[in-house]
Protein backbone atom coordinates (compact mmCIF):
# COMPACT_ATOMS: atom_id res chain seq x y z
CA UNK A 1 0.00 0.00 0.00
CA UNK A 2 1.44 3.73 -0.94
CA UNK A 3 2.05 5.52 1.85
CA UNK A 4 -0.26 8.48 0.58
CA UNK A 5 -3.11 6.40 0.57
CA UNK A 6 -4.78 5.60 4.35
CA UNK A 7 -5.94 2.48 5.74
CA UNK A 8 -9.67 2.90 5.95
CA UNK A 9 -9.32 2.53 9.70
CA UNK A 10 -7.42 5.85 10.31
CA UNK A 11 -9.30 9.23 9.72
CA UNK A 12 -8.19 11.80 7.11
CA UNK A 13 -6.03 13.98 9.48
CA UNK A 14 -3.64 11.38 9.74
CA UNK A 15 -0.23 12.35 7.33
CA UNK A 16 2.30 10.32 6.12
CA UNK A 17 6.11 9.96 7.43
CA UNK A 18 7.80 11.76 4.49
CA UNK A 19 10.70 9.60 4.65
CA UNK A 20 8.90 6.64 5.83
CA UNK A 21 10.96 4.64 2.88
CA UNK A 22 14.20 5.02 5.34
CA UNK A 23 12.02 2.94 8.32
CA UNK A 24 10.16 0.17 5.77
CA UNK A 25 13.45 -0.79 3.36
CA UNK A 26 13.43 -4.19 3.60
CA UNK A 27 16.56 -6.15 4.94
CA UNK A 28 18.36 -8.72 3.51
CA UNK A 29 19.90 -11.19 6.15
CA UNK A 30 23.45 -9.85 6.68
CA UNK A 31 21.93 -6.24 7.05
CA UNK A 32 19.65 -7.59 9.68
CA UNK A 33 22.66 -8.29 11.84
CA UNK A 34 24.88 -5.65 11.27
CA UNK A 35 22.30 -3.16 11.37
CA UNK A 36 20.24 -4.14 14.28
CA UNK A 37 18.43 -2.09 15.97
CA UNK A 38 17.57 -0.37 12.89
CA UNK A 39 16.25 2.73 12.42
CA UNK A 40 13.09 4.40 13.87
CA UNK A 41 11.40 7.74 14.10
CA UNK A 42 12.37 10.14 17.07
CA UNK A 43 8.89 10.89 17.71
CA UNK A 44 5.11 9.34 18.18
CA UNK A 45 3.49 7.15 14.55
CA UNK A 46 1.39 4.47 13.53
CA UNK A 47 2.34 1.75 11.82
CA UNK A 48 -0.92 0.96 9.52
CA UNK A 49 -1.33 -0.72 6.32
CA UNK A 50 2.00 -1.29 5.63
CA UNK A 51 2.83 2.72 5.49
CA UNK A 52 3.86 5.09 8.92
CA UNK A 53 1.72 8.08 9.73
CA UNK A 54 2.73 10.91 12.57
CA UNK A 55 1.12 10.90 15.96
CA UNK A 56 1.37 13.77 17.94
CA UNK A 57 -0.46 15.05 20.87
CA UNK A 58 -3.41 16.40 18.88
CA UNK A 59 -3.81 13.72 17.13
CA UNK A 60 -4.03 11.47 20.34
CA UNK A 61 -6.08 13.72 22.07
CA UNK A 62 -8.87 13.35 19.41
CA UNK A 63 -8.40 9.80 18.42
CA UNK A 64 -8.17 8.28 22.19
CA UNK A 65 -10.02 4.99 20.92
CA UNK A 66 -6.72 3.95 19.23
CA UNK A 67 -5.15 3.05 22.12
CA UNK A 68 -8.38 1.18 23.80
CA UNK A 69 -8.33 -2.16 24.45
CA UNK A 70 -4.26 -2.30 24.10
CA UNK A 71 -0.85 -2.68 26.20
CA UNK A 72 2.21 -0.56 26.65
CA UNK A 73 5.32 -2.44 25.90
CA UNK A 74 8.08 -0.41 26.30
CA UNK A 75 10.96 -0.72 23.03
CA UNK A 76 14.54 -1.42 23.83
CA UNK A 77 15.84 -2.55 20.70
CA UNK A 78 14.56 -3.50 17.31
CA UNK A 79 11.06 -3.39 17.96
CA UNK A 80 11.49 0.20 18.43
CA UNK A 81 11.72 0.14 14.43
CA UNK A 82 8.75 -0.13 12.32
CA UNK A 83 10.59 -2.44 10.23
CA UNK A 84 10.31 -5.12 12.67
CA UNK A 85 6.87 -4.21 13.74
CA UNK A 86 6.06 -4.68 10.00
CA UNK A 87 7.94 -7.71 9.40
CA UNK A 88 6.18 -9.04 13.24
CA UNK A 89 2.66 -7.87 12.71
CA UNK A 90 2.43 -7.41 9.06
CA UNK A 91 0.82 -5.13 6.47
CA UNK A 92 -2.60 -5.47 8.08
CA UNK A 93 -1.96 -3.94 11.49
CA UNK A 94 -2.19 -0.90 13.09
CA UNK A 95 0.22 -0.22 15.97
CA UNK A 96 0.27 2.86 17.56
CA UNK A 97 3.99 3.93 19.35
CA UNK A 98 4.67 6.74 21.07
CA UNK A 99 8.31 8.18 22.43
CA UNK A 100 9.21 7.57 25.93
CA UNK A 101 12.18 7.71 27.66
CA UNK A 102 13.32 5.32 30.82
CA UNK A 103 15.34 6.47 33.60
CA UNK A 104 18.57 4.98 35.27
CA UNK A 105 18.76 2.38 32.61
CA UNK A 106 20.92 2.06 29.68
CA UNK A 107 20.34 -0.54 26.65
CA UNK A 108 23.36 -2.90 26.74
CA UNK A 109 24.01 -5.82 24.46
CA UNK A 110 22.25 -8.95 25.80
CA UNK A 111 24.36 -12.41 26.33
CA UNK A 112 22.82 -14.52 23.46
CA UNK A 113 22.65 -14.52 19.77
CA UNK A 114 19.79 -14.15 17.69
CA UNK A 115 18.48 -16.99 15.19
CA UNK A 116 19.36 -14.08 12.36
CA UNK A 117 22.85 -13.63 14.17
CA UNK A 118 22.39 -10.43 15.39
CA UNK A 119 23.80 -10.04 19.30
CA UNK A 120 20.34 -8.86 20.90
CA UNK A 121 20.16 -6.33 23.59
CA UNK A 122 18.44 -4.97 27.02
CA UNK A 123 17.73 -3.09 29.62
CA UNK A 124 20.55 -2.52 32.55
CA UNK A 125 20.69 -0.43 35.33
CA UNK A 126 22.71 2.72 35.32
CA UNK A 127 22.09 5.60 37.41
CA UNK A 128 21.86 8.82 35.99
CA UNK A 129 21.34 7.67 32.44
CA UNK A 130 18.32 8.11 30.40
CA UNK A 131 17.78 6.14 27.32
CA UNK A 132 15.26 7.72 23.80
CA UNK A 133 13.11 4.44 23.25
CA UNK A 134 9.59 4.36 22.80
CA UNK A 135 6.86 2.65 23.71
CA UNK A 136 4.37 -0.03 21.17
CA UNK A 137 0.91 0.04 22.38
CA UNK A 138 -0.35 -3.69 21.65
CA UNK A 139 -3.52 -5.20 21.24
CA UNK A 140 -4.28 -9.20 22.80
CA UNK A 141 -3.30 -10.44 19.43
CA UNK A 142 -0.42 -8.39 18.40
CA UNK A 143 0.84 -8.88 21.99
CA UNK A 144 0.66 -12.97 21.98
CA UNK A 145 2.47 -12.22 18.77
CA UNK A 146 5.28 -10.35 20.53
CA UNK A 147 5.46 -13.51 23.24
CA UNK A 148 6.55 -15.77 20.61
CA UNK A 149 8.61 -13.81 18.76
CA UNK A 150 10.19 -13.19 21.85
CA UNK A 151 10.77 -16.19 23.15
CA UNK A 152 9.23 -16.02 26.39
CA UNK A 153 10.67 -18.29 28.83
CA UNK A 154 13.56 -19.25 27.07
CA UNK A 155 15.14 -15.67 25.77
CA UNK A 156 13.30 -13.12 27.53
CA UNK A 157 11.32 -12.32 30.25
CA UNK A 158 7.90 -10.84 30.09
CA UNK A 159 7.90 -7.74 33.12
CA UNK A 160 7.14 -4.70 34.44
CA UNK A 161 8.77 -1.59 34.10
CA UNK A 162 9.43 1.13 36.58
CA UNK A 163 11.39 4.73 35.86
CA UNK A 164 9.55 4.73 32.18
CA UNK A 165 8.66 8.61 31.15
CA UNK A 166 6.11 9.17 28.63
CA UNK A 167 6.97 12.16 25.97
CA UNK A 168 3.61 12.63 25.24
CA UNK A 169 0.17 12.46 27.71
CA UNK A 170 -0.73 8.88 27.24
CA UNK A 171 -3.08 7.13 28.70
CA UNK A 172 -1.96 5.88 32.11
CA UNK A 173 -1.43 2.62 32.66
CA UNK A 174 1.32 -0.38 33.40
CA UNK A 175 4.22 -0.36 30.88
CA UNK A 176 5.78 -3.84 30.39
CA UNK A 177 8.74 -5.17 28.31
CA UNK A 178 11.36 -8.00 27.88
CA UNK A 179 14.28 -8.72 29.95
CA UNK A 180 17.17 -11.10 28.55
CA UNK A 181 17.08 -14.34 31.01
CA UNK A 182 21.24 -14.73 29.52
CA UNK A 183 22.10 -11.36 31.27
CA UNK A 184 24.06 -8.94 29.61
CA UNK A 185 27.34 -9.77 27.74
CA UNK A 186 30.45 -9.59 29.87
CA UNK A 187 33.20 -6.96 28.05
CA UNK A 188 35.25 -7.42 30.69
CA UNK A 189 35.66 -7.76 34.58
CA UNK A 190 31.91 -8.21 34.63
CA UNK A 191 31.12 -4.89 32.56
CA UNK A 192 28.27 -4.05 29.64
CA UNK A 193 28.61 -2.21 26.80
CA UNK A 194 25.99 -0.56 25.67
CA UNK A 195 24.59 0.05 21.73
CA UNK A 196 25.55 3.14 20.28
CA UNK A 197 22.44 3.75 18.05
CA UNK A 198 20.48 3.53 21.55
CA UNK A 199 20.55 7.84 22.45
CA UNK A 200 21.22 8.38 25.99
CA UNK A 201 22.16 11.32 27.72
CA UNK A 202 24.53 9.98 31.21
CA UNK A 203 25.59 6.96 29.38
CA UNK A 204 28.70 5.50 31.65
CA UNK A 205 29.01 2.58 29.68
CA UNK A 206 31.28 2.07 26.62
CA UNK A 207 29.29 1.97 23.05
CA UNK A 208 30.25 -0.90 21.34
CA UNK A 209 29.23 -1.66 17.82
CA UNK A 210 27.05 -4.88 16.87
CA UNK A 211 30.45 -5.63 14.88
CA UNK A 212 32.59 -5.76 17.46
CA UNK A 213 29.62 -6.98 19.95
CA UNK A 214 29.35 -10.55 17.56
CA UNK A 215 33.38 -10.27 17.81
CA UNK A 216 33.14 -10.27 21.60
CA UNK A 217 31.03 -13.54 21.43
CA UNK A 218 33.27 -15.58 19.31
CA UNK A 219 36.13 -14.20 21.57
CA UNK A 220 34.41 -16.19 24.26
CA UNK A 221 32.69 -19.27 22.66
CA UNK A 222 35.19 -20.23 20.60
CA UNK A 223 35.52 -19.89 16.84
CA UNK A 224 34.86 -23.57 16.15
CA UNK A 225 31.94 -23.43 18.91
CA UNK A 226 28.28 -23.63 17.61
CA UNK A 227 25.84 -21.38 19.77
CA UNK A 228 22.42 -22.72 19.68
CA UNK A 229 20.10 -19.58 19.79
CA UNK A 230 16.30 -19.01 20.35
CA UNK A 231 14.55 -21.07 17.26
CA UNK A 232 11.47 -18.75 17.23
CA UNK A 233 10.61 -17.43 13.96
CA UNK A 234 12.85 -20.16 11.46
CA UNK A 235 12.28 -23.37 10.99
CA UNK A 236 13.42 -26.40 12.76
CA UNK A 237 16.31 -28.47 12.21
CA UNK A 238 18.12 -25.49 9.89
CA UNK A 239 21.20 -24.71 9.98
CA UNK A 240 22.85 -20.88 9.42
CA UNK A 241 26.21 -19.19 9.13
CA UNK A 242 26.21 -16.02 11.26
CA UNK A 243 27.62 -13.48 8.86
CA UNK A 244 29.27 -11.36 11.82
CA UNK A 245 31.01 -14.24 14.26
CA UNK A 246 31.06 -17.01 12.27
CA UNK A 247 29.67 -19.49 13.98
CA UNK A 248 27.12 -21.64 12.84
CA UNK A 249 23.36 -21.75 14.52
CA UNK A 250 21.04 -24.81 14.90
CA UNK A 251 17.53 -23.19 15.04
CA UNK A 252 15.99 -26.03 16.80
CA UNK A 253 18.02 -25.85 20.01
CA UNK A 254 18.82 -23.56 22.89
CA UNK A 255 21.66 -23.97 24.85
CA UNK A 256 23.20 -21.19 27.23
CA UNK A 257 26.55 -20.28 27.13
CA UNK A 258 29.10 -18.79 29.54
CA UNK A 259 28.58 -15.16 27.94
CA UNK A 260 27.44 -13.32 31.42
CA UNK A 261 28.36 -13.62 34.75
CA UNK A 262 25.23 -14.65 36.87
CA UNK A 263 25.10 -11.71 39.52
CA UNK A 264 24.95 -9.20 36.39
CA UNK A 265 21.31 -11.33 35.65
CA UNK A 266 20.16 -11.12 38.96
CA UNK A 267 21.27 -7.32 39.17
CA UNK A 268 19.53 -6.68 35.90
CA UNK A 269 16.19 -7.70 37.26
CA UNK A 270 16.48 -6.36 40.41
CA UNK A 271 17.71 -2.97 39.81
CA UNK A 272 15.30 -2.13 36.36
CA UNK A 273 12.46 -2.78 38.99
CA UNK A 274 11.43 -6.14 36.29
CA UNK A 275 8.92 -8.66 37.59
CA UNK A 276 9.13 -11.63 36.23
CA UNK A 277 5.94 -13.58 34.63
CA UNK A 278 4.13 -10.11 35.21
CA UNK A 279 0.53 -10.45 34.23
CA UNK A 280 -0.80 -9.68 30.94
CA UNK A 281 -4.08 -6.65 31.31
CA UNK A 282 -7.10 -7.91 29.98
CA UNK A 283 -7.64 -5.93 27.08
CA UNK A 284 -11.05 -3.43 27.40
CA UNK A 285 -13.68 -3.34 24.99
CA UNK A 286 -13.24 -0.98 21.72
CA UNK A 287 -16.22 1.99 22.07
CA UNK A 288 -16.76 3.33 18.51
Amino acid sequence: MKASVLPDQLPADFVAIADSRIYLRALSDIDRARLYPYAAPGGGYVLAGGALYNLDQAQIDRHEWLFEGRVAVLSVGSNRAPVQLLRKFGDAAIVPVTPARLLDCDIVHAAMLGYYAAVPCTAYPCDGCIVSLNVAWLDAAQLQQMHRTEGIGVAYDYVMMRNVVHDLTVPDQPVYGYSARSGVLDFGDGSPAALPAITAVGRRFPAVRQADAASRVRQLVGAACRIMPCSIGRPPGRRYQSPLTGLRIISDRWQRTDLSQKNLRQKNLRQIGAYPKAPTPKASRHRD
